[in-house]
């Protein structure tokens, strides 16, 4: 009886574990993502932060990414393919996140599609944009983000084909190249001229 209890006992520690179910939470980070501005990173990718109770009091195996063009993001019940919808303008949602994705369940698939990390206060950080090798073959994937387009970010948990909740969409403006230039030509042209007034 004993033993029967405890096996109970721990395959329910187990499932929360694997699963995702969080219990204890922080209304402050409930439907939350964070957007982190790292200089290091290539224009074409974006890092967020989400807390493990993000999604709070649910049963979930997955975890999803998903990205589109501006306001389309409210039009998510049919992700496209990457390839698919980069092609198109506005962009449509798509999965940027591999599937059966769980940054805290065993194996992590995703952490390196997504180069994620945890972080010492508990959060995970992530990168969108972060996959080069892209095809149509592959329904799901993490590619750059293409430049000079304001893009809407949204966390998903997901039980199977069922979608439980979506954090609140959070947007970014990935920079133009034509701006970089700009401000080479700009950086360039304003050193031509401090050399100027310094002969004289």
């Amino acid at each position: 009886m004993a033993l029967a209890a405890w096996f109970m006992i721990s395959a329910a520690l187990l499932f929360v574990a694997f699963n995702g179910v969080v219990s204890s939470c922080n209304k402050a980070h409930e439907r939350k993502v964070q957007l982190v501005d790292d200089a290091k990173l290539p224009k074409t990718q974006k890092a967020f932060r989400f807390w493990r109770d993000t999604f709070c009091n649910l049963t979930m195996h997955e975890y999803s990414v998903l990205l589109a063009e501006g306001s389309t993001i409210g039009n998510c019940s049919n992700p496209s393919v990457y390839m698919n919808a980069t092609s198109k303008k506005p962009i449509p949602c798509y999965y940027s996140s591999p599937k059966g994705w769980s940054p805290f369940g065993p194996g992590k698939l995703g952490d390196k599609e997504l180069n994620c990390t945890n972080e010492a206060n508990g959060t995970v950080r992530c990168v969108v944009g972060f996959e080069k090798n892209c095809t149509k073959q592959i329904e799901r994937c993490n590619g750059p983000l293409k430049r000079g387009l304001q893009y809407s970010l949204v966390l998903r948990a997901a039980n199977g084909s069922k979608v439980l909740m979506e954090s609140t969409p959070v947007t970014f403006k990935v920079k133009s190249g034509s701006q970089t230039i700009l401000a080479s030509i700009c950086l360039v042209f304003s050193l031509l001229i401090l050399g100027q007034v310094k002969k004289t």
